[in-house]
């Protein structure tokens, strides 16, 4: 597996953590733990996709105009 799809691999991983723990926390809003858990998934992910966005490319198509991309290329980065 190379290092850029090891680095996605992760982001998927952390993304799906997130995922779970939101829908947790949706019935469970006071518990700590889950959003102690939460939020460092969260900085985990931010600092993983600006790692994968500064070697590789745009990982979502959030924002495409900040870094410059245009609607006739393809294939699109976050694909």
């Amino acid at each position: 597996m190379s290092e850029k799809e090891k680095l996605f691999h992760m982001i998927e991983q952390v993304s799906f953590g997130m995922d779970e723990l939101r829908l947790f926390l949706d019935t469970h809003p006071y518990d700590a733990n889950a959003l102690s858990m939460y939020q460092k998934l969260e900085e985990s992910r931010k600092r993983a996709v600006a790692e994968y966005e500064e070697k590789y490319d745009m990982i979502c198509g959030y924002g495409v105009a900040d870094h410059g991309w245009n609607w006739n290329q393809c294939p699109q980065p976050w694909m």
